[in-house]
């Protein structure tokens, strides 16, 4: 054996694996739709792995086939039946290039526009297009091949905007809006289930039916930097039995589970463990329930924290609210929220504190109690009637201000001196308890 590696019929391994790599890439085909194929499909079929395919502006539509789903073989309608390592682009962007999967294919067949099914082998890459109108916008079930999807608008899916199954996805720089759902206790705009991997970065999901996220029995959920925004039946995200989720530096505005027993207006976690952390809650609601932006049940290793949670209203928990959960929760600003608003109830609380609560009708209510640190004083948002929820530099959530606690909320100061808000009759109450 040489230093360089094992020796291999005269070379050694590493070097002929970066000579098979090079060969790879230098065989890599670039085709053209329609200049090279007249249909996305018939660029596929013709494609190897490291294919690219470009596709030019138009509206494209689908086809009917015979494939074989994970146990058995089905027929589906799809405008791409993807494969493993080829990357497909609509060079003009999602504005002018559109995959229209129709409500339903030929004979009634069930629609998966853009479709990755038991596929093994290197990341397949969809970017560029908007995907519209099938059963199912994009799906990818029983496979190990990642699907990643990038700078895609999923607008108006009859079903769900993505379905997962066994299987993982990127989504990236992506919009994800008005996906109608069938099922409301499983559809979405993304709808994961038996041990799928969901990564979502910068995408905006908004006026999904059914809720813009459900996960279930999910291996891996992280979430950073997306936004979430007037899911008015069903809430933003549901997450039950999803070990290790990450949910960060998110915006959730104007979500609600409304009706009786409906939990977690803006985020509803059951059976899980992982961090819910500098993000911004703006008015969510479960008004006939409890946790208004959000409710955990059933769980322990929460870590909520460094969160701005601003205007969110329940019967009971208006902010958060802990259900039979162990959990820290520390470092968070909470304003201006009813139905009290932090409360918990059969749950342990630990490494908790430093919270500043301001203008509340009542800071806490059942098993939850004021711990070291907690701060009731004006945050001094900049501008929060035009959605600046930065603070002035004299705010006593920044971390020039604030201590030992360090910063407080999901933002940093962005703005001079504010004037202080006069406090709430229940805020003023709540001082002297």
């Amino acid at each position: 054996m040489s230093k360089s590696g094992l020796r291999i019929d005269g070379g050694t391994l590493p070097t002929i694996v970066c000579l098979l790599i090079a060969v790879n890439a230098a065989n890599a085909e670039t085709w053209d739709v329609p200049g090279d194929f007249a249909t996305i499909q018939a660029a596929i079929d013709a494609s190897s792995e490291g294919d690219s395919i470009h596709v030019g502006p138009g509206t494209w539509t689908g086809e009917n086939r015979n494939v074989q789903a994970c146990t058995n073989f089905v027929t589906r309608h799809s405008v791409m039946f993807l494969k493993a390592g080829v990357t497909i682009v609509g060079v003009d962007g999602p504005e002018k290039t559109i995959l229209d999967g129709g409500p339903t294919g030929p004979g009634g067949t069930p629609v998966r526009t853009v479709y990755l099914l038991g596929a093994t082998g290197p990341t397949a890459r969809v970017e560029g297009f908007t995907i519209t109108g099938g059963g199912m916008g994009v799906a990818s079930g029983c496979s190990s091949t990642l699907l990643e999807v990038r700078d895609c608008w999923l607008d108006g899916n009859l079903g769900n905007g993505v379905s997962v199954s066994q299987a993982p996805i990127l989504l990236e720089d992506c919009r994800v809006t008005n996906s109608q759902g069938v099922n409301t206790s499983s559809d979405g705009g993304v709808s994961g289930s038996g041990g799928s991997s969901l990564t979502a970065i910068r995408t905006v999901f908004e006026s999904n039916a059914t809720g813009a996220i459900q996960m279930h029995d999910a291996d891996s959920v992280v979430i950073d930097q997306c936004e979430f925004i007037g899911h008015t039946s069903h809430g933003g995200i549901l997450l039950r039995n999803c070990p290790g989720f990450e949910l960060t530096r998110c915006l959730f505005n104007g979500n609600s589970r409304p009706g009786s027993g409906q939990h977690g207006g803006a985020v509803f976690v059951g059976e899980s463990n992982g961090t819910i952390e500098f993000c911004t809650f703006v008015d969510n609601s479960a008004p006939g329930a409890t946790g208004g932006a959000i409710y955990v049940r059933d769980s322990s290793g929460i870590s909520i924290a460094n969160n701005t949670i601003v205007d969110c209203h329940a019967l009971v928990g208006g902010a958060v609210l802990l259900g039979s959960v162990g959990a820290t929760v520390h470092n968070n600003v909470v304003s201006d929220c009813t139905g009290t608003a932090l409360a918990a109830f059969n749950s342990t609380i630990v490494g908790s504190g430093c919270n500043l609560l301001w203008n509340n009708d009542v800071d806490y209510f059942a098993g939850w109690d004021a711990t070291a640190g907690d701060v009731q004083a004006d945050p001094l948002f900049c501008d929060p009637e035009q959605g600046d929820y930065t603070i002035g530099q004299l705010s006593p959530a920044a971390e020039l201000n604030a201590g030992p606690c360090g910063a407080m909320g999901a933002h940093e100061i962005g703005c001079g001196t504010i004037q202080v808000r006069p406090a709430s009759w229940g805020q003023t109450k709540s001082m002297y308890r």
